[in-house]
């Protein structure tokens, strides 16, 4: 059974259009696991990964990656590259193959066969499951939160390839039952965090980073969701979950669960609702801006393909 990668713009003035597919799927094994400008990265099991642009329909393996976890994607501005930031996987690196210590990170460029190895500086790594944001050109990892409510972000400098820390804004601490862990997200080009701290999803906690050098923190405000909506619109579902995106100097919420996807405003509102018959909708936090622009990295790649199927 085939599933559709969707993507939501929600500037579009036609609501039938502000859902749109841009790829099909045929392995319910296969995923999507970073996005970049026009690019995604996507892979099977986390072990075997594709890069593909859907508008010019480019695709490519990267076998080179194969035995790594997967951290990041971003561009290099110094050269233009578009590189991978990836960490050595424990079960499935041999030592013998690559020397060094197994909590190491690497560095691949799109096109070329070459690792760069930049070490490990800091005690945690940040979660391969978890999206980082690119702000300001660095990406931000979701800090672990503490029981302090307190907890310190991952950043990693995609310009100098380094890494250092920052701090998370203080949170109240988070109901046991809650669905929904502190994540961040890009808002009007800084950092921004949703947080959810009630076991029945009932309202979400909006922060900005409102001073990015000296690390200050603002809650924004606080979204009472439509609970009367939601259930009427997920008909008894309970296994559904809110997330956070920018709108133009604002912030929509996004409930999903099911078939749903509801969007919020920062008042409660509803503002759209779309519903997917015979397929599920789960919500990724990857963001993508369509691009026509055709690298110079991907005839570089084995097994590169032009105006492939936008069936993967």
């Amino acid at each position: 059974m085939y599933q559709d990668i969707l993507v939501l713009d929600h500037r579009a003035a036609d609501p039938a259009a502000q859902l749109m597919p841009v790829a099909r799927l045929s392995d319910a094994s296969l995923g999507v696991d970073a996005s970049c400008v026009g690019l995604l990265i996507l892979s099977i099991f986390y072990e075997y990964f594709f890069v593909w642009n859907p508008v010019t329909r480019e695709k490519a393996p990267l076998r080179v990656i194969c035995g790594f976890w997967f951290l990041g994607f971003y561009p290099h501005r110094p050269t233009g590259e578009y590189r991978l930031l990836l960490s050595r996987e424990r079960t499935l690196m041999d030592e013998d193959l690559i020397p060094g210590a197994r909590d190491t990170c690497y560095i691949f460029a799109l096109g070329c066969d070459l690792s760069r190895c930049i070490g490990w500086p800091l005690s945690e790594r940040p979660p391969c499951s978890d999206t980082p944001v690119l702000v300001r050109s660095c990406l931000h990892w979701t800090p672990v939160q503490h029981q302090s409510g307190g907890g310190m972000i991952t950043v990693f400098d995609t310009t100098a390839e380094s890494f250092r820390r920052m701090r998370a804004p203080i949170v109240p601490n988070r109901d046991y039952r809650s669905r929904v862990d502190p994540c961040l997200f890009e808002m009007d080009g800084t950092l921004g965090m949703y947080n959810c701290n009630d076991g029945e999803l009932r309202c979400v906690d909006i922060w900005v980073l409102q001073d990015y050098k000296r690390e200050v923190w603002k809650l924004r405000c606080k979204v009472e969701l439509p609970m009367a909506e939601i259930r009427l619109k997920f008909d008894g579902c309970e296994h559904w979950s809110v997330m956070a995106a920018p709108e133009e100097g604002n912030v929509l919420v996004l409930v999903h669960g099911d078939r749903w996807l509801l969007h919020v405003d920062t008042k409660g509102k509803p503002r759209a609702s779309f519903h997917r018959d015979g397929q599920a909708l789960k919500a990724s936090r990857h963001m993508i801006r369509q691009s026509l622009v055709r690298h110079d990295f991907f005839p570089k790649l084995a097994g590169y393909v032009s105006n492939a199927s936008s069936i993967i």
